[in-house]
């Protein structure tokens, strides 16, 4: 009999511990892990990049015309004008966090670059004046052309987690570019025939700003209170530009009136660049 009394005793106190620590359980609050911060890229900011750039696009063209002949008399092989160089600038932008991943706001930025190249070439005599064609010995043609800043006006689109963002952005671009361009002793047609044309150029040196389009992708992180990083790629596209230059001195080039054409041909440009913002 005691024997049973100490077996219903202990069976007893089993289910009263197993009672008590399923309450526990129960009450016994469930922690999950803190999700990391979403970053708020909400307001104005202002920033610097550096990188670099190259430019692509078909060659420039030179020739040169006559009142007396056919035209063209004389032209040049095309003239590769691709150059690459640095790019260093500023920006300044204001983005609204529309929610938690969704980021959309407006760039401007001003690049400085280095992007500079010139070609020369030998000209040619063509038929009528010439025939067959031949190169004229001792002529030659040049042109080049500097990029010497980029500016753009953009909006943005972004897709944000935790503390980075991935984004495309696209709008109106400017470029102010130097043109410069010569053809030396190239046109001894103007210089009375079979003369040679000794001391006649046609320089032509002129800037312009031409307005285009650009278009490119980047991604941004957060690395400090206020402060981010920032990869892109910017693709650029502008027209050319056409100009006309008089021979000079006026008199080596008067027997027939002569003027060169130097065609800038449309270009892009392709750049990659880094930098930093401060977000106020």
């Amino acid at each position: 009999m005691k024997q049973m009394a100490t077996a219903i005793l202990t069976a007893a106190c089993i289910v009263t511990l197993g009672q008590a620590a399923k309450a526990a359980d129960v009450a016994r609050p469930i922690y999950k892990p803190a999700s990391a911060p979403v970053a708020n890229w909400s307001g104005i900011y202002a920033g610097f990049h550096a990188g670099w750039g190259q430019t692509s696009g078909d060659p420039g063209a030179a020739s040169i015309s006559t009142t007396g002949y056919a035209s063209p008399v004389f032209e040049t092989p095309n003239l590769d004008l691709k150059g690459n160089g640095p790019l260093f600038g500023g920006q300044l932008g204001f983005n609204w966090q529309v929610n938690p991943s969704w980021v959309i706001g407006i760039e401007g930025d001003i690049t400085g670059t280095g992007l500079k190249n010139s070609a020369t070439g030998t000209p040619m005599c063509m038929p009528p004046f010439c025939n067959p064609s031949v190169s004229i010995a001792g002529a030659s043609q040049y042109m080049a052309r500097d990029i010497n800043w980029l500016a753009s006006l953009r909006g943005r689109l972004g897709y944000s987690w935790a503390s980075s963002m991935v984004y495309f952005t696209g709008g109106a671009a400017w470029a102010n570019v130097s043109h410069r361009a010569d053809s030396a002793d190239a046109v001894f047609v103007c210089n009375g025939g079979g003369g040679g044309g000794a001391g006649c150029s046609y320089p032509a040196s002129f800037d312009s700003t031409k307005t285009g389009w650009a278009l490119g992708a980047g991604y941004e992180a957060m690395i400090a209170a206020n402060w981010s990083f920032r990869a892109e790629y910017l693709f650029y596209r502008f027209g050319g530009t056409t100009a006309t230059a008089a021979g000079t001195p006026a008199a080596a080039c008067a027997v027939a009136t002569c003027r060169a054409t130097y065609t800038f041909s449309d270009f892009d440009i392709h750049t990659a660049r880094v930098g930093v913002n401060y977000r106020f």
